[in-house]
């Protein structure tokens, strides 16, 4: 567009709220393709704003197409379009209005129309939609029924787009806000979810004055301003009024930032306007003197306390600043799970904590629980540095007891329940005492067990690891070891000392030496010698 030109087909419209469209973000292309507008009067026209093909020409034939009224004649204050993600033709048109805010959902051909087509989009689903029309009402007087939403990039698929996450709307009672949720929706459906009215907010001067009057004013909204216009980012709302910008917090509802903007200029500054650069993601306000660019630095800084202060750990640790913030999570976490009696997950958490190793697993040790231990010294093992060697090796050592340990205490009950089984005449179904289970969890930890010395071979040490197997009777341990370590003269050692002279010779014809043949030659030949 290379000057401004009237449309005269527009002619005699108040335009009040326009949706555009989310395609033409990125196309870099002159059109807006297919855009809804709606009007003082409660109609929604929908027309695709375009250069058209004489570029000297001073007005611009562009068509403006009625496609659906409201069922209650007022002002369209907000308007938004939105695609399904993992569903092409179904979409959502969001409609604001002072005391109603629409959902109609419905398929809508946006993607194939291509530019000059004469029919429309939104037609159809719109009249549809809104003949038994979803809708919020806030009763009382109309509010300013502007309306924002919020996007953000995500994978779906293993492709990044666009996607409706969050919305606001101006009500006569607050700001009405809340999720957006694409699913399977169809007409009739809501795609909104922890929807919440949040009342405005109270000056800097208001909050001050309440404070030393000891007035309470909630739910009091009679004395408080309302904004014109507003604009969500991630974490807060922006609200637009006509001296000053405000930004309260979606999760805790407090006022945190106010601003009082002055041009420097005679006479007080009147702001018109707050809009958001979908595609650089800024936000830009207006008055008739000056364009002020709103810049959001570090928003999420005090986010992890306020997640933390829900107990939302997961989300906490997500926006979590330094390692001093993600330490005072984790304890919180910890702690909250050990009273919970979610012990083990409550030692994952105390592992990755800077809290003393002493302290944290005397605490485990004192409950004579090896699971929960276990899983205390297999977390802290993985926060380690290969620098380490004395802790890594500890760490191994003990975490191989206590596997050894576990092994013996499965092996018992093995025997206990296989002797009950036998003198039972119950159901030969599993029971969760029967030897199948116990036989599948000696698999698991025997499977645990070795992937650990396979794993942190470096840090194991062989005569102790060794002398642990031995004295715990686990010779199946004792061999998988040694053939880690490539020991097969303890091996062949072993097979010979328990006169199984086939194992030995088939050990050493796969991994013997000349000196190890030249070593246990004699003593096969007179026991095995064809097998030799």
């Amino acid at each position: 567009w290379d000057h401004m030109k009237p449309l005269p087909k527009f002619k005699n419209m108040e335009v009040t709220a326009v949706a555009w469209n989310g395609m033409a973000w990125s196309t870099g292309k002159s059109s807006t393709k297919t855009v809804l507008f709606g009007t003082h009067d409660g109609k929604i026209y929908e027309t695709e704003l375009k250069p058209g093909n004489d570029a000297k020409s001073k007005r611009s034939d562009i068509p403006a197409k009625l496609v659906a009224e409201l069922p209650v004649r007022e002002r369209v204050t907000g308007l938004s379009m939105e695609a399904f993600p993992e569903r092409k033709k179904q979409h959502l048109v969001l409609i604001a209005t002072g005391t109603r805010l629409y959902q109609v959902i419905g398929a809508a051909e946006l993607e194939s129309r291509s530019s000059g087509d004469k029919g429309t989009v939104f037609e159809m689903m719109l009249k549809d939609g809104l003949t038994s029309p979803n809708y919020q009402e806030i009763p009382g007087m109309p509010g300013p029924g502007a309306l924002s939403v919020y996007h953000r990039k995500v994978q779906t698929n293993g492709q990044s787009h666009v996607l409706a996450t969050d919305f606001a709307w101006l009500t006569s009672m607050g700001v009405f806000f809340g999720g957006l949720t694409f699913a399977t929706q169809e007409s009739g459906d809501s795609v909104v979810k922890n929807a919440s009215l949040l009342p405005y907010p109270l000056s800097s001067s208001q909050q001050s004055a309440s404070g030393a009057n000891g007035a309470d004013t909630n739910g009091d909204n009679s004395s408080v301003e309302q904004p014109v216009s507003l604009a969500i980012t991630e974490f807060h709302i922006l609200l637009q009024y006509s001296n000053c910008i405000r930004a309260m917090s979606m999760l805790n509802s407090k006022l945190i930032f106010e601003s009082h903007v002055s041009s420097g200029q005679q006479g007080a500054e009147l702001f018109q306007g707050l809009t958001v650069d979908e595609t650089k993601r800024t936000c830009w306000l207006f008055s008739p003197l000056n364009i002020y660019e709103l810049v959001v630095t570090d928003e999420d800084r005090d986010v992890w306390d306020i997640y933390l202060s829900r107990r939302q750990f997961d989300s906490a640790l997500k926006h979590c600043y330094n390692d001093s913030q993600r330490d005072i999570v984790l304890r919180a976490q910890a702690e909250h799970l050990f009273a919970d009696g979610q012990f083990e997950k409550s030692a994952e958490c105390f592992a990755r904590t800077s809290i003393s190793f002493e302290e944290a697993a005397l605490r485990f040790v004192d409950m004579k629980n090896n699971r929960v231990l276990k899983s205390y010294l297999q977390t802290k093992l993985t926060t380690l540095r290969k620098q380490d060697r004395i802790q890594n090796t500890l760490l191994v050592m003990w975490l191989i007891e206590i596997y050894l340990c576990m092994l013996g205490s499965v092996d018992a009950k093995i025997a206990s329940a296989g002797a009950t089984d036998t003198n039972s005449s119950s159901s030969p179904s599993p029971s969760p005492n029967s030897v199948i289970q116990f036989e599948l969890e000696k698999e698991m930890l025997l499977k645990e067990l070795y992937a650990l010395v396979a794993e942190y071979k470096a840090s194991v040490d062989p005569a102790t690891t060794y002398q642990l197997a031995e004295s715990h009777g686990r010779r199946d341990f004792w061999l998988h070891y040694a053939f880690l370590r490539e020991d097969y003269e303890r091996v062949v050692g072993y097979w010979m000392e328990k006169e199984n002279y086939v194992q030995a010779i088939k050990v050493l014809g796969h991994y013997g030496t000349p000196e190890m043949f030249y070593k246990y030659s004699p003593a096969l030949m007179s026991a095995e010698p064809s097998e030799l």
